[in-house]
């Protein structure tokens, strides 16, 4: 052993030294790699080795269940082994966490309260249920009508003889140039609600506000639901319709208002029975008919196609002078003005027997524009302003004054019959039912809160 050691610690004199030193180096190298894999393959036996002992284990501890299981059932009680058997294997999943989006059913499983109701929502149920039927009482009224309609007479009407919510039936002249729209909604036309003449605008229709769908009346006779007209929705806008509107021209016969001048009164009557009150302001409008003048009004034809040949020709029946000049008021028309000593219908008599029958007669009218504080009706003619009309050719006589809406106006609905609110009645009878019961639980609940009241002591 020495001399191994003095050999390689003598190194021979041919060797180079930087050799040995890298087989050093390799050997070492190899040493290292070889002691790396055998301390690898000693881990790997001794995992090997480990796995039979924990497979043990485990097949230890799953024998050892069924024997506590075993013990477990029966240490319990044959009626919590019965329990158990009826409620089936127990959940899988049961105490993991619930997901957000996932119902839990154990707050399924909770029992819902019981459901109370106060006396304060008691009350209000009832409360609610008596006005719906104190509102459906003119409805339930109505539909509980005969299915014609009665008939009823405009005085009577007027004379408080008709209870509201009748089904009537009226004879009436609508004045429909004082129509209202009354607009349902903005699709439609919606409906006219209409004065009737001679009843003093206390009596309105209404009517469909299609003129081209309605139903066409040549009778005047209108049948329907009758209410007070305070008592409709619009009334109030109606009212204030009415009140905003520019006054209207209302038609009298000069016989009315020279009675008015007469007895100095401040109201009229016009034809359809209708008063009419005026004042000293009151605007009006005198339309006098000349008598003994016409006009005669041509258009041009083959035989006269011009105004000179039809000069010639009124010149030669004597109505007009041979230099007559006519007016144009419309393209393609004359107008001449002639004497009528005879009368228009004495002219009309000669054109046709002249075989003139582009000619029209109409009568020569005047219009004189006064107030009523300006006319005077002394003697046979009329003064309006100091201008003097004869009262013969008087033919009409319009003031101008603002309509008016009384408060007690009635309105017939013509729309409406009594079948159309057949629903009113089970529905009256289904709030008037839950009033009842609700008014059973105020009653109950307030019998409850007197019981457990604390007793004064005496």
């Amino acid at each position: 052993m020495a001399e191994e050691r003095d050999n390689r610690s003598a190194p021979d004199s041919g060797t180079d030294p930087e050799a040995d030193a890298t087989a050093d180096g390799v050997v070492s190298a190899e040493a290292a790699s070889s002691a790396t894999e055998g301390e690898g393959e000693g881990e790997s036996e001794r995992e090997r080795a480990a796995q039979p002992s924990a497979a043990g284990e485990d097949e230890g501890e799953r024998a050892a269940q069924p024997e506590d299981e075993e013990g477990e059932r029966a240490a319990r009680s044959p009626s919590e082994v019965e329990d158990e058997a009826e409620a089936g294997p127990a959940d899988a999943d049961a105490g993991r966490p619930i997901g957000r989006d996932e119902i839990d059913p154990e707050l399924i499983a909770l029992p819902r309260p019981r459901l109370r109701i106060g006396p304060l929502l008691a009350l209000s149920v009832v409360v609610l249920s008596g006005y719906l039927m104190l509102r459906l009482v003119p409805d339930l009224r109505y539909s509980r009508q005969g299915p014609e309609p009665r008939e009823v007479a405009t005085a009577a009407l007027l004379g408080g003889e008709v209870a509201a919510e009748s089904y009537a039936r009226v004879t009436a002249v609508p004045d429909r140039a004082f129509a209202i729209r009354v607009a349902t909604n903005q699709a439609a036309l919606g409906l006219r609600l209409v004065p009737a003449q001679g009843t003093g605008d206390r009596l309105w229709l209404l009517v469909d506000g299609n003129v081209w769908t309605s139903d066409i009346r040549y009778d005047e006779v209108y049948a329907g639901r009758l209410r007070q007209l305070a008592d409709l929705p619009f009334a109030d806008a109606v009212r204030v319709h009415v009140a905003g509107r520019a006054p209207v021209p209302r038609f009298v016969t000069a016989e009315q208002v020279r009675a008015a001048l007469t007895a100095g009164a401040d109201t009229l009557e016009d034809p359809a029975g209708d008063t009419v009150a005026v004042a000293a302001d009151t605007p009006v409008s005198v339309y006098r008919t000349v008598a003994e003048r016409v006009h005669i009004e041509v258009v041009p034809t083959e035989r006269h196609p011009d105004p000179a040949a039809w000069t010639e020709a009124l010149a030669a029946l004597g109505l007009v002078a041979a230099d007559a000049r006519p007016r144009s008021d419309t393209v393609g028309a004359w107008v001449y003005t002639a004497d009528a000593p005879a009368g228009l219908a004495s002219v009309q008599a000669a054109l046709e027997d002249a075989k003139l029958f582009a000619a029209q007669v109409v009568p020569v009218e005047a219009v004189y524009e006064a107030n009523w504080g300006g006319l005077a009706g002394g003697g046979d003619a009329l003064r309006v302003d100091g201008q003097r009309v004869p009262w013969a050719e008087v033919a009409w006589v319009s003031v101008t004054v603002p309509r008016t809406l009384p408060d007690h106006a009635w309105v017939l609905i013509t729309a409406e019959t009594p079948a159309d609110y057949w629903y009113v009645l089970p529905l009256f009878a289904l709030l008037a039912l839950a009033a009842l019961l609700f008014a059973w639980a105020v009653v109950r609940a307030g019998a409850a809160m007197a019981a457990s009241a604390p007793a004064r002591p005496s």
